[in-house]
Order: C-alpha cells, then structure tokens, then sequence
C-alpha cells in the first residue's frame, strides 16, 4: 500500500499519469518500489498487452470512480 497526495493506492486501483511522456493515459497500480518514492504501474496497449512502467510516485493521481 502507498500513500500518494494523501490517498492510499493498493495493487488493481485504477490511475491517472499526471507528467511526463505518458501524461494522462490512464493506467493500473502494479506496487511501490523499495524506494518508496518509484511506483510501478500496468499502462494497457492493447486488448491483451499491458507494458510495465517505473514512474516516479509524483507523477501518478487515483483515477476518480
């Protein structure tokens, strides 16, 4: 579990990239590295084919339900 901008993301919560070359694509919450500070999230390509990324925790906001 993290705490981005004071809300807690677990592993499946959907998000939003906020900067960067993938601002704004929508993505899943994969884990938090071990520096706490990178985070690790499921950007989907395809149907079938989601690419991992490392992103700094800063770059990624809970998509609202």
């Amino acid at each position: 579990m993290l705490q981005v901008a004071r809300i807690w993301l677990v592993s499946g919560d959907e998000v939003i990239i906020q900067d960067g070359p993938f601002a704004g694509y929508k993505a899943v919450f994969d884990l938090s590295l071990p520096s706490n500070e990178r985070v690790r999230v499921l950007l989907k390509l395809l149907e079938d084919q989601n690419m991992r990324l490392e992103l700094p925790a800063s770059q990624i906001k809970k998509r609202k339900a």
